[in-house]
């Protein structure tokens, strides 16, 4: 059953830990305690040579989707279920540089992109992988999917080339805003709210980079 990113567990990176909350939902904790009442289980240390992991997606019940970057081959997306069974659906090409973000769209394929070239692309479940034409010169990462299948993200990079992006599930994509050297860079992918619009961070390109909340919207 397709889960919509609204809904979307993402965890993070290492390990895949199983968190069970040790009191009822909704209620607070104790004012001013820093309990530890959940019960931690370790489902997978990734020892099978996977490299380095990043966030999931679920993609169904107790099954988690995901891309682990290792420096030969060039990665693996895999499966992961709650109890712990892993399996790679895909092997990357060499120095591929897959990016650890997978969106799950209506068709049920996983969406994404890859370094090297730089591509989107997208994956069943059963290993079948398309990439689609770039448009721009970095492709972009998608952090949300539409219930008209269409997948927004940003192109972040150094150089100038900052976009908010649309793409539909057959590839096709178009830019929504180019990014001024005055709006900088948008670092955090955007999430969309419930007033329609899509709210991200940018900042410029120094280091350490000063930051500013961003809204977005399609029109």
């Amino acid at each position: 059953m397709f889960t919509p990113p609204s809904a979307q567990r993402r965890l993070l990176p290492l390990v895949l830990l199983l968190i069970a909350a040790g009191a009822v939902r909704g209620q607070a904790p104790p004012s001013g305690s820093a309990a530890n009442n959940g019960t931690l289980t370790l489902l997978n240390d990734f020892s099978q040579g996977y490299g380095q992991h990043g966030w999931l997606v679920e993609v169904s019940p107790g099954t988690f989707a995901g891309i682990a970057i290792a420096s030969s081959p060039g990665g693996n997306a895999f499966l992961l279920t709650s109890q712990g069974v892993l399996k790679s659906i895909y092997a990357f090409a060499l120095n591929a540089g897959p990016i650890q973000t997978l969106v799950q769209a209506v068709n049920r394929r996983l969406y994404g992109t890859q370094q090297a070239p730089f591509v989107n692309f997208s994956l069943a479940f059963g290993g079948s992988f398309r990439t689609y034409p770039p448009v721009l010169p970095y492709a972009p990462i998608f952090s949300i999917q539409m219930p008209d299948g269409s997948l927004y993200g940003t192109e972040h990079t150094l150089n100038g080339h900052n976009a908010f992006a649309r793409m539909t599930l057959n590839g096709t994509l178009t830019v929504l805003h180019n990014f001024s050297a005055q709006e900088g860079i948008p670092y955090v992918l955007p999430l969309m709210a419930s007033d329609g619009n899509f709210y991200g961070i940018s900042g410029i390109g120094t280091s350490p980079p000063p930051i500013a909340p961003r809204r977005w919207s399609t029109g």
